[in-house]
């Protein structure tokens, strides 16, 4: 009887000296991996955000630009306000354009562009030569 008490107290001596991970460290490691990853998915997720903002912002850019040329490339006489439109091929971006005479051979050019709930504007100075 002895014999067998001494082998049972040598296996359980020879599992407490075993080397690993209980299941409680293998629980907290996953869970700093997972708030770990949900944090770099929400950075993730503002970034594709802030892209699309930026290049809704650009195309903007690009079509006041765009509209700004065409109306530099008109005749003096011929440069007027128009009315707010969607512009073409750009669903959801509305243009406006509002052209002041500050004197007579000068107008202030405004070309308003907007979208969702964001607003772009370029102006200029054109002067009949």
């Amino acid at each position: 009887m002895e014999l067998g008490l001494k082998k049972e107290t040598l296996k359980m001596r020879k599992l407490k000296n075993r080397k690993g991970f209980t299941l409680l460290e293998m629980m907290l490691v996953i869970l700093f991996i997972g708030v770990g990853f949900l944090s770099i998915l929400q950075l993730m997720v503002a970034n594709l955000a802030a892209e699309k903002d930026i290049e809704s912002t650009y195309l903007a850019m690009n079509i006041a630009a765009g509209k700004m040329e065409q109306l530099a490339n008109l005749p003096f006489n011929s440069i007027v306000s128009e009315n707010t439109v969607e512009v073409t091929d750009f669903p959801g971006y509305y243009q406006f354009v509002n052209v002041v005479s500050a004197e007579a051979s000068l107008k202030q050019i405004t070309v308003r562009l907007s979208w969702l709930d964001q607003l772009y504007l370029l102006e200029t100075l054109r002067g009949n030569i």
